[in-house]
Order: C-alpha cells, then structure tokens, then sequence
C-alpha cells in the first residue's frame, strides 16, 4: 500500500478572506462541519493562504482574551506560522512534522499550489489501515507456506503405500 497521504487530503476546506471578522469565520466552520478555515488575501483564483484558524484559536485568542468575534478580524488571531508539507509526503513524516510543531493539522502543498489539509486523526487513519493491510498480507504469506507445506508432506504420503510395496518385493 502506497505510503503517500495523497488519499487524505481534504480539499474542500473553507476559506475565508483574512480582513473578515472571526464571527464568519466561526459560522464558516459551523456550516462546512470543520474545525478550521484556511485563511487567504486575494482574488478569487488567485489566492495567497496567509493563515489557518481552528476552533483552538477561536477559544485562546478570542473567546480567552475577551475579544469581540464579530469586531475582530481573523488576521489578527489566525495562526500564520504555516506548518506546510508537500503532497508526496509520507504518513511517518507528517507525523514527525506534526509532533515537532505541536499541531494537529498541516497545509498541504503541490509545489507552491495550495491543495488542502490533512489532520493528525487522518494520518492516524491512514497508518492504522497499511499496518492492517501489512498484517493481513504476513498471515496470507504465512498461510500459503503452511498449506505449501503440508501439500508437500501429503504428496510424500502418498507415496509410503508404494515404497512399502517396492520394499517388500525385494
């Protein structure tokens, strides 16, 4: 099984303009069902990511600093120390990265081109399913040698009967 987290992308996270207010950004969330936006300047198409806003920000730098959601800016409180990885990536090597920055999600990139986000829980996902696949093809591998085996050992068998013929014509 292929190693790369290529299958795990998720690329239809919301965005959101980095001068709009934490409250759209909180209700973009709320209505795409994720825990983060990618934070962007630029038109439409031609994008810049600047930044990424989870739920943690939201508690931390808004709700724990008493800021006003729908007066402050998601500029101001998104996390901009963008912790990215190139789409040919390895699940181990995410997890590195993420462990080393202390995330739970890395932007994911073709080059310089934006392609989406894999989370921690996804890469864990992704591991678990090829140590699976990797046990099940060990006992398949394991199987056929036992069953090669005892073929082996029931042909031998089969072949007493004559030798103690063979044996005892002489």
């Amino acid at each position: 099984m292929k190693n790369s987290i290529d299958s795990i992308i998720i690329s239809n996270v919301p965005m959101i303009q980095e001068d709009r207010s934490v409250f759209e950004a909180a209700n973009e969330m709320l209505r795409h069902h994720h825990g983060h936006v990618v934070v962007v300047k630029g038109d439409p198409g031609a994008v810049q990511v600047t930044g990424f806003f989870t739920e943690r920000d939201l508690m931390s730098r808004v709700v724990g600093q008493n800021r006003l959601p729908d007066e402050t800016p998601v500029r101001e409180v998104m996390t901009n120390n963008l912790i990215k990885v190139q789409r040919d990536a390895g699940c181990k090597e995410c997890i590195s990265t993420m462990h080393a920055n202390r995330c739970r999600h890395l932007l994911v990139f073709d080059r310089e081109t934006y392609m989406g986000v894999i989370s921690i829980r996804d890469v864990a996902g992704q591991l678990h399913r090829q140590n699976t696949m990797s046990e099940l093809l060990q006992k398949v591998m394991t199987g056929v040698f036992v069953i090669s085996v005892a073929g082996v050992i029931l042909l031998l068998l089969s072949f007493i009967p004559e030798l103690i013929d063979f044996t005892s014509r002489e």
